[in-house]
């Protein structure tokens, strides 16, 4: 504090991390001390080496929320609750809200709509919430969680998007339509793929659909090493009454017979280990004219996966 005040210029970026923090008291008298010195960049991370998820989490500074000159904002771990005179972030250009933020539905999405620049938004959340996203300007967005419902037709030059499906969550509950064209997504990344959960596959599909310009194409099936341990963590779980098996045949029979990917150019596909991901394959290899690179990892023996199997399919493919 004392080095805080003896500061004569500016202070450009402000970072705190943390595991020790019980409350945001100490922040808050950080913050208020440089809050005149046109602070530009603003990250509070109280996740550490010690941090549990059952952890309470602090809630952040209200003083933060009249930074009208921010342009990048970075929290870890906090609950988020903005004042009610609050009407957004007029300058910000980048939000990442991460490691099990608590936030609710109303206040992320106004949170974001209020930031009428924002071309990068990062966010994962353990809570269940159907969430819309509405940013004009928005670019790059990159989103996990427990999602039920994703709506983005309010991104109309995102260039990039990037899913992940944690463990165990978004299983049967995602929206299963894409309703807008996105003329400028050039890369598409879906991290924990299940290929054989139909409102995934749905969603995925209506998602390549709706991207005429994709040139890069990156999809991750669950490791399953890392999926034993979380379940093993966490307890499993049975599959909601309304999850459905998708077919074999899913990605032929809900895309018109004359579609192509026009404009991809690279495939990256990641622990690919049963007969739904070789479909997935098959479907891209045919569907993509202009492909020049595709990277298939096969998920290792030692899990079930047949690796070497995995691969001897695919070389057999046209």
């Amino acid at each position: 504090m004392r080095f805080l005040l003896l500061h004569d210029g500016p202070i450009q970026k402000f970072k705190l991390s943390t595991s020790r923090m019980k409350k945001s008291t100490a922040i808050d008298q950080w913050l208020r001390v440089i809050s005149r010195k046109d602070l530009k960049e603003v990250v509070l991370d109280v996740y550490g080496d010690e941090w549990r998820w059952e952890k309470p989490r602090i809630s952040v500074p209200r003083i933060i929320f009249s930074f009208q000159k921010l342009t990048r904002l970075t929290l870890f771990a906090f609950t988020v609750k903005p004042p009610l005179e609050f009407q957004g972030f007029p300058f910000l250009k980048y939000l990442e809200l991460h490691c099990g933020v608590t936030i609710t539905r109303e206040v992320i999405e106004d949170l974001v709509s209020g930031c009428p620049l924002l071309e990068e938004f990062k966010f994962d959340n353990m809570d269940k919430l159907a969430l819309t996203v509405r940013s004009p300007n928005l670019k790059y967005l990159t989103l996990g969680g427990s999602l039920e419902d994703l709506y983005l037709e309010h991104v109309p030059l995102v260039v990039a998007i990037s899913i992940y499906f944690y463990p165990l969550a978004w299983r049967g509950d995602i929206l299963m339509k894409v309703p807008v064209t996105y003329e400028y997504l050039k890369f598409i990344e879906i991290r924990k793929m299940d290929y054989q959960d139909m409102d995934k596959v749905l969603y995925v599909v209506h998602l390549l659909l709706q991207s005429p310009n994709l040139q890069e194409l990156q999809i991750s099936s669950p490791d399953l090493f890392e999926e034993a341990h979380y379940i093993k963590a966490n307890g499993d779980a049975p599959d909601p009454p309304h999850y459905k098996t998708a077919d074999l045949n899913i990605w032929e029979r809900n895309c018109p017979s004359d579609f192509t990917f026009k404009c991809l150019k690279s495939v990256k596909l990641s622990y690919i280990a049963t007969k739904y991901d070789l479909e997935f394959v098959k479907f891209v290899l045919v569907r993509s004219p202009l492909l020049e690179v595709i990277s298939i990892s096969p998920h290792d023996d030692e899990f079930g996966g047949g690796a070497m199997d995995m691969v001897n399919e695919v070389l057999r493919f046209q």
